[in-house]
């Protein structure tokens, strides 16, 4: 990082912050010596006299993630607090309309846990939207099994949609994101997705870039480790596929073997396979091992 200085690089500021982010809970690792906020808010604020765009995203995600460790340990002070919002605020926002993704992902999240600024599910729910944090915006969309309509619209402030739950479900679990996976093998389960769902949102992802879009990540969770990439490295990482479509870099493979060949409906039978390829996916981990058993049983109902 050297301090911003000539030679440095802005994504040390960002493995730095990550690596905080990922030892949070991590009582053995809190106690050692890690580069302090302070220190990377210098750095970053040097990158940003330097003309580093990006170093906008990253001190706006430092000033959110100092306010989430101090909320945590229970000494995050008004006065602190109003500062670290301001500068999550108005670093993101600068960072946003530059089509930084990570900026209104963060931003979304800001929002939605309503520690620094006050909760706003709305502006949450935009957002994530924009950044093509999709899973978590599905949820929005999602009438759950058991669940009434009016409990939903209560509860969310909006009708379920259920084909623009599985348009941003799919989005996700094409891209190794656990909540996408199960999200959308349940609605294959249920009859209420397909095996194209998502792909309309490929011709927003190509004008995103066509207008310049930057760090456009995949929508990442705790179990996965976000994919960052300029724009040139998104162009050189679109490749065309037999049917025409484009698929984004951060797609896996899994991601890009469920689609339909040929121009016709998923078969039930076609979705349930799908579902199930969905949910043993090796890369959902362990600890989402309850949500599978529950859809396992779903998926016997459904045949």
């Amino acid at each position: 990082m050297n301090r911003g200085e000539e030679g440095g690089m802005v994504d040390a500021a960002f493995q730095i912050l990550r690596y905080k982010a990922w030892n949070f809970d991590d009582v053995a690792v809190r106690t050692m010596p890690l580069t302090s906020y302070e220190t990377v808010n210098k750095a970053l604020a040097r990158f940003i006299e330097r003309g580093e765009d990006r170093a906008y995203t990253y001190l706006g995600l430092s000033a959110k993630q100092e306010g989430d460790r101090l909320w945590k340990d229970g000494t995050l002070t008004e006065e602190k607090k109003e500062h670290l919002s301001r500068m999550a605020i108005e670093n993101l926002q600068l960072a946003a309309v530059r089509r930084y993704s990570l900026a209104m992902t963060t931003l979304g999240s800001l929002f939605f846990d309503g520690k620094l600024v006050p909760r706003d599910a709305f502006l949450a729910k935009l957002w994530w939207e924009e950044g093509f944090k999709y899973a978590r915006a599905a949820q929005w969309f999602h009438l759950r099994p058991g669940m009434l309509e009016v409990d939903h619209i209560h509860f969310w402030g909006n009708s379920p949609d259920p084909q623009k739950a599985a348009m941003y479900y799919a989005w996700s679990g094409r891209q190794r994101i656990s909540e996408g996976k199960l999200g959308w093998a349940e609605l294959l389960l249920y009859d209420l997705a397909d095996l194209n769902s998502g792909i309309e949102l490929l011709e927003r992802y190509r004008q995103d870039i066509a207008a310049g879009g930057k760090e456009l990540v995949s929508d990442t969770n705790e179990d996965v480790d976000g994919q960052r990439r300029g724009f040139e490295d998104v162009a050189e990482g679109l490749s065309p596929k037999p049917d025409r479509e484009i698929w984004p870099f951060s797609f896996d493979q899994e991601g890009k073997e469920i689609w339909e060949r040929e121009i016709r409906s998923s078969t039930r039978l076609e979705k349930i396979d799908a579902a199930l390829r969905l949910m043993y996916s090796r890369f959902i981990p362990r600890k989402h091992r309850m949500e599978r058993t529950g859809l396992c049983v779903d998926r016997w109902r459904a045949c």
